[in-house]
């Protein structure tokens, strides 16, 4: 049985290497919008796709994915119907989980200037919770958030958000992950593990961050 623990970020890290490499030539993730190729490599493919190759292989048997937080026990005024999902959930394990994909750099190279507010807007921890004053929900915009999400479900569940940065190795990454790490540790009481995965194939993200929050609760 998988574990929320060091082996696990691990053996996802070796899979997302091997898996990069096949996305080559005709392989290659097609942009939908203009019908073209991107560079090579898995960091340009969407999150669904990803989740289903790369858990896929990761489980023994298929894990269900995007189940209805509400379904599955959630309690929270801010999940008013079935559209909140939960990106993954392995019975076996007693796995719950929370899934990002976020890339520092787009395909052509340039800088992500929302890159950061992906990782951690905290908005959802303050005095109107998940809501703007539009009444929009903020809580999908981060990763941060996702932990949040996470600790609407009952405690009996092994919960965890999975976090892939994706980047280039002429930055340095550190401040960006103990950035995230430093917030998350002040609102949740959590287990973090990590890993990176070095010289991928696209020839601007070829780094890649892996970030397992085991998410025990609140603070």
């Amino acid at each position: 049985m998988l574990y929320i623990n060091q082996d696990y970020v691990d053996s996802y890290g070796v899979i997302l290497k091997e898996k990069d490499k096949t996305f080559v030539d005709n392989q290659r993730v097609i942009d939908n919008r203009t019908g073209k190729f991107y560079k090579p490599g898995i960091a340009m493919l969407k999150e669904e796709p990803s989740k289903a190759i790369l858990f896929g292989e990761l489980y023994d048997n298929v894990p269900e994915y995007e189940q209805s937080y509400l379904k599955l026990e959630a309690v929270s005024p801010y999940i008013p119907n079935n559209k909140a999902k939960l990106d993954l959930v392995n019975s076996e394990s007693n796995h719950y989980l929370e899934y990002k994909k976020i890339k520092k750099l787009f395909n052509n190279g340039k800088v992500d200037e929302n890159f950061v507010k992906k990782l951690v807007d905290p908005v959802v921890v303050g005095n109107h919770g998940w809501r703007d004053h539009n009444g929009a929900s903020q809580v999908s915009i981060s990763v941060f958030g996702d932990i949040e999400k996470l600790t609407t479900l009952p405690d009996r569940y092994k919960r965890a958000s999975l976090l892939e940065i994706w980047s280039n190795d002429y930055y340095d990454m550190n401040p960006y992950v103990d950035l995230l790490i430093g917030l998350i540790k002040q609102y949740y009481n959590v287990d973090i593990y990590k890993t990176r995965v070095e010289n991928l194939i696209h020839p601007y993200l070829n780094t890649c961050d892996i970030i397992l929050t085991n998410v025990k609760g609140k603070k």
